[in-house]
């Protein structure tokens, strides 16, 4: 299956390309975000499925917020601006480096993890204006809230958590659909290369079932309410038929996990 880049979300729904432009005060930071590739693993095997980076990213996550209904308490510009911001800093820390640190790989080491997320701070408080500092930090501090459940956080900023939170199902549903579309080619079944297990984990148990634990503790309950929808039909839902075609070519251990998250989610 020949490498491609992916300018549109994946999900169920039909999705428009509104082929979304950089803002014009951003638009100097774009060639260096595409020179920093995303799905770049430690084990190289599997590279080759992928062929994405920052900037292809970004413009994809603005498609696909302009495909999307928001409720009147979400601020539709203010959560584009936030997207348009969110990846910069780690893109220019990454220049040299060439990709990004995939999510599973910060996840494992804590220390590293913080370590990076503090570099990427610092560069967005040197790169941006005030203003963009605060909506980029938003992000960050909303990911950090996301994580602990810790709605009582006085950070707690609904449009930094929806940024966050559509930021995550895309990078979850984007390599949902390239894996599952290698596993269903005929060139997997002459070449059973798999990326790394880390990524499924991520996918299968460490993603969906933790964030809607995490909402249903919301008080908030407008918020509440549209987040719990929005995680089961743009990320259960999409995992769910996604992987259901796959099942005959899965190895073992990765229909095992595919397995417990449907129990988890019975439909």
């Amino acid at each position: 299956m020949p490498a491609r880049y992916y300018p549109i979300p994946a999900r169920l729904a039909e999705t428009h390309d509104f082929s979304p432009v950089p803002p014009a005060d951003l638009e100097q930071f774009f060639p260096i975000a595409e020179k920093v590739a995303r799905y770049r693993f430690t084990e190289e095997e599997a590279n080759f499925l992928f062929q994405d980076n920052v900037a292809v990213h970004t413009k994809r996550l603005v498609n696909y917020l302009r495909n999307l209904s928001l409720p009147d308490f979400l601020d539709v510009s203010e959560i584009e601006r936030m997207l348009w911001l969110h990846d910069l800093p780690e893109a220019i820390v990454n220049e040299t480096r060439g990709s990004d640190y995939v999510t599973h790989e910060k996840l494992s080491d804590a220390q590293f993890g913080q370590g990076e997320d503090e570099r990427e701070l610092r560069k967005a408080h040197e790169v941006f204006s005030p203003e963009d500092y605060v909506r980029f930090h938003s992000t960050e501090l909303s990911k950090d809230i996301l994580n602990r459940a810790d709605w009582a956080s006085t950070h707690y900023d609904r449009n930094g958590i929806f940024a966050k939170m559509l930021d995550y199902i895309d990078g979850r549903n984007m390599f949902i659909d390239v894996v599952t579309e290698w596993i269903m080619s005929d060139d997997y079944l002459t070449n059973p290369i798999l990326p790394p297990r880390g990524p499924f984990v991520l996918c299968f148990q460490h993603s969906f079932q933790p964030w809607i634990k995490s909402f249903n503790s919301l008080s908030d309950e407008r918020m509440r309410a549209y987040m719990l929808d929005f995680i089961s039909a743009e990320g259960v839902s999409f995992c769910r038929e996604r992987f259901r075609p796959t099942r005959d070519r899965l190895p073992g251990d990765i229909l095992e996990m595919y397995d417990n998250f449907l129990r988890d989610f019975s439909e």
